[in-house]
């Protein structure tokens, strides 16, 4: 059985959450894209998107993703802060519940597997 109340406690301050959580550093961004050895403007699947601040650099060198998050607040705020990126879309689900409209050739998730 699944601890939903840990999953979904970022859902509570989704706006907090993405005032005051740090992005990644470029070096990461750059060694996922070089070592996966995909490109844009390739799919990539990102569970546990949260407000989207690992979601950016890709959305920023063209990938197009597909992003699931359990929190709708947390999409909410995602969908705010990406707006200007035509090919990032969300969907409210648990990746346990299966991928929705796969293959990916890269599945990232920075921060939310250990929930």
């Amino acid at each position: 059985m699944l601890d939903t109340d840990c999953k979904t406690t970022f859902n509570t301050a989704a706006t907090l959450y993405a005032e005051i959580r740090p992005g990644y550093p470029e070096t990461l961004i750059s060694d996922i894209v070089t070592f996966s050895g995909v490109h844009p403007p390739a799919r990539i699947l990102e569970v546990g998107c949260g407000t989207g601040i690992a979601t950016r650099p890709f959305a920023e060198r063209g990938y197009t993703l597909l992003c699931l998050d359990i929190g709708a607040d947390l999409i909410a705020v995602a969908q705010e802060n990406l707006n200007q990126f035509p090919k990032v879309s969300f969907v409210r689900e648990v990746f346990e519940a299966g991928v929705p409209n796969g293959p990916f050739p890269l599945v990232i998730s920075a921060t939310a597997f250990h929930w």
